[in-house]
């Protein structure tokens, strides 16, 4: 069945089959690799965690490869049919369980990876016992040479946090603007996009300020903060910090989608102005299981 739904999903997106073949294996082999785990309690919470990093990001590459999420859904929901008739009991079950364990206990011991999107990637750091500040996954954000921008999420004071700083704008506050779930799904159209104002890019992926639900930082830092995450930024690095409901907002997105983050910049003569850039989303939930996983 998993040979025939990847050829079937292969087909469908024509010029990227072997590769799209190959994901498809791979996200159907992890469904019912966590679904078996789930039933019989075969697998530590930890190897179920790393089986659903992989999962997301063979998922994520096959939908920005063009297959269709209610595709995925269907080769998920096969994979925990397939699993339901394995025996828990059956040898070769118990094998699997301990190749999944020893697996596991190699990426446990991982302190990086990268997340690769399309055009962008996720940087991912696990950082060690001792580091009170470090950036644990980030996102270079191409600002050209007006200013410098670091997103994604950081180790502060002991706890990962969704965080965005910043060098070369007096910026006072920052927002990000994720989709409605309830009013659109997935990317925008480009007719959409570009009624937001989108012309090329990653700004075609980002839905338009209707749609969307702008999320604000919760706090703002300087110092001692800034310069343990980006050392030499000198005084004018500032850090924003976001809530939790921001980080589950931007991790339940489409892999496809681009979000708008904005600052406002006060000027020199004081008057206030927005200043946009953008994220790409890309695999940033697995990405995030991965550097909080327990190591």
């Amino acid at each position: 069945m998993k040979f025939r739904l990847g050829l079937a999903l292969a087909a469908a997106l024509g010029a990227s089959a072997p590769a799209a073949a190959d994901a498809a294996e791979a996200l159907f082999a992890r469904a019912r690799a966590i679904a078996l785990a789930e039933r019989c309690a075969l697998s530590s919470e930890g190897a179920r965690s790393a089986l659903t990093v992989g999962r997301l990001t063979a998922r994520g590459a096959l939908i920005r490869a063009g297959a269709a999420p209610a595709a995925l859904d269907d080769l998920e929901a096969a994979a925990t049919r397939a699993a339901l008739e394995i025996d828990c009991a059956d040898e070769r079950s118990l094998n699997h369980a301990r190749n999944i364990e020893n697996a596991y206990n190699a990426w446990r011991h991982l302190r990086a990876m990268e997340f690769p999107a399309s055009e962008r990637s996720w940087a991912a750091q696990r950082p060690y016992d001792s580091e009170t500040f470090a950036w644990m996954l980030r996102q270079e954000i191409d600002t050209g040479a007006e200013y410098q921008a670091v997103f994604g999420m950081a180790r502060l004071d002991g706890e990962a946090t969704l965080a965005v700083a910043v060098s070369g704008l007096n910026a006072r506050s920052a927002r990000l603007y994720v989709r409605n779930a309830a009013d659109a799904d997935g990317p925008p159209s480009p007719m959409t996009a570009r009624l937001g104002g989108a012309r090329e890019g990653l700004a075609l992926r980002a839905w338009p300020d209707a749609f969307t639900t702008p999320y604000w930082a919760a706090g703002r830092e300087f110092g001692e903060t800034v310069d343990a995450l980006c050392e030499g930024w000198g005084e004018d690095g500032v850090l924003f910090r976001f809530d939790l409901r921001t980080q589950e907002a931007l991790a339940a997105l489409d892999p496809r989608e681009s979000v708008y983050l904005e600052f406002d910049v006060v000027a020199e003569n004081g008057d206030i102005r927005p200043q946009r850039t953008l994220i790409e989303v890309g695999d940033f939930a697995a990405a995030v299981m991965f550097v909080t996983a327990e190591s």
